[in-house]
């Protein structure tokens, strides 16, 4: 493998990934390869499958950006040159502002690529401002905030398009105070519980982020980054208890009682449709609610 800018420059110390995926084959078969490129921009891998299949590779490099392609491979044992190219990345400003259009300081800004695996996140200054450096152009992103703020309007986040150009036109998120849900976790006899995983999921159906936390030592949790336009199901799971659940929790409730019991067990034999007993079967069992004749 060599690494190169789009003028033929090497690029040394450039991440590579490989992965080699055979026309015929279940998705155990893939071979996952990587490495980091040399002083003259170059990267040996091992061998790899000697059948007809797809090669896929991701490159990137801090100040050079990120490349990615694939390339078709035929059944036979031999050496394979491929041509990387790191295309460089674009840079990001932003403000952050509240409705009204004041800058918010302190709000954690992350953008997360729509069909990809990049990443970053940034701060936002006393002003307001961030910034990000090498965005990759061109592609979707979700752009999602974090603090004691949500998206305006009750969005979990913002969906945004990167331009191909070298030049981004400056963005601007508005964020809201957010709701924050808090309450202790006791056994049945009322003893605080500790470690404690307590997740909430919006009752709208619109997922987010995970919203989670654990309990202290005195059986206390707070969730904060919370919609309000919404209730919230919480969930609380601990190895040594059957979990807890309470439904229809609102926004800003600081008085959550949930009470963790002992669990019981399910106990039956799986069997096919001739009587036989079928062995190696997995087993889910799934809470149910059950609402009139729903």
């Amino acid at each position: 493998i060599h690494a190169a800018t789009p003028d033929g420059r090497a690029v040394a110390g450039a991440a590579i990934a490989v992965a080699v995926s055979p026309d015929d084959g279940d998705a155990g078969a893939v071979v996952w390869l990587e490495g980091t490129t040399d002083a003259a921009g170059r990267l040996a891998v091992g061998a790899i499958p000697a059948v007809a299949g797809a090669v896929h590779w991701t490159a990137s490099a801090a100040g050079h950006g990120r490349g990615f392609g694939e390339h078709r491979v035929e059944a036979g044992a031999r050496a394979h040159e491929l041509a990387v190219t790191l295309h460089p990345g674009i840079a990001v400003v932003g403000l952050v502002v509240d409705p009204d259009g004041a800058p918010v300081a302190g709000v954690g800004v992350r953008f997360v690529e729509d069909r990809g695996p990049w990443r970053a996140d940034a701060q936002a200054d006393v002003d307001g401002r961030f910034d990000l450096a090498e965005v990759p152009p061109g592609i979707g992103v979700r752009v999602e905030v974090s603090g004691d703020v949500v998206v305006a309007g009750g969005q979990d986040a913002v969906t945004l398009a990167m331009p191909d150009g070298p030049d981004a036109p400056p963005i601007t998120i508005a964020v809201e105070p957010a709701a924050a849900i808090a309450g202790e976790v006791r056994d049945a006899r009322g003893r605080p519980i500790a470690d404690v995983d307590v997740a909430l999921v919006p009752g709208d159906g619109r997922h987010g982020a995970a919203r989670t936390a654990t309990s202290d030592r005195a059986g206390r949790f707070r969730v904060a980054g919370l919609r309000r336009g919404t209730a919230w199901m919480l969930e609380a799971r601990h190895p040594g208890f059957a979990p807890g659940f309470v439904d229809d929790v609102r926004a800003d409730d600081d008085a959550v009682a949930v009470t963790l019991r002992a669990g019981g067990a399910l106990a039956g034999t799986v069997r096919d449709d001739v009587g036989a007993a079928a062995p190696g079967v997995e087993i889910y069992v799934h809470r149910l609610e059950r609402q009139g004749e729903l």
